[in-house]
């Protein structure tokens, strides 16, 4: 669950925080941990929850999705779970979603990429279901009612 909170007001007699409570792994999902390197930046780098990562093919390290990469990190291998900042050079482990159902409505992407952005003639959408272990993208009613038909 992708949950996060902010207090809006704080005394010594009350306070009243803000709940997030957000669920973008809806179910049956796999994790793996896999590395990324922030060794081309000389700033900080916050991984969002929900980012949409490739895989480096030289180095096996992850990297956000980047349709305009021939690197091999133009290609999606999972999902960020957690968010989290690694260093300028620094390396970090990730938590990956590589299998189950996924909410659509949370994915980040950079670069101007869409789940409509064309990549090696599949769309985006289509690679997360094709390229990954198994990852289900849910959208629409699929998230509302009990009685969607």
């Amino acid at each position: 669950m992708a949950s996060s909170s902010s207090t809006s007001l704080s005394t010594s007699n009350a306070r009243f925080t803000n709940f997030n409570w957000f669920k973008m792994f809806l179910g049956n999902n796999r994790h793996e941990t896999a590395v990324f390197e922030n060794g081309d930046s000389y700033d900080d780098v916050t991984i969002a929850v929900g980012s949409v990562m490739g895989r480096i093919a030289a180095t096996g390290k992850v990297f956000l999705l980047d349709k305009d990469a021939a690197d091999g990190s133009q290609f999606p291998v999972g999902i960020n779970t957690e968010e989290v900042t690694i260093g300028a050079g620094d390396e970090a482990n990730l938590s990956l979603c590589v299998a189950g159902e996924v909410d659509a409505n949370g994915l980040v992407f950079v670069t101007g990429t869409t789940l409509a952005t064309v990549i090696a003639a599949k769309t985006v959408e289509d690679r997360i279901a094709s390229d990954t272990v198994g990852i289900h993208l849910v959208t629409g009613t699929d998230l509302t009612a009990y009685d969607n038909a």
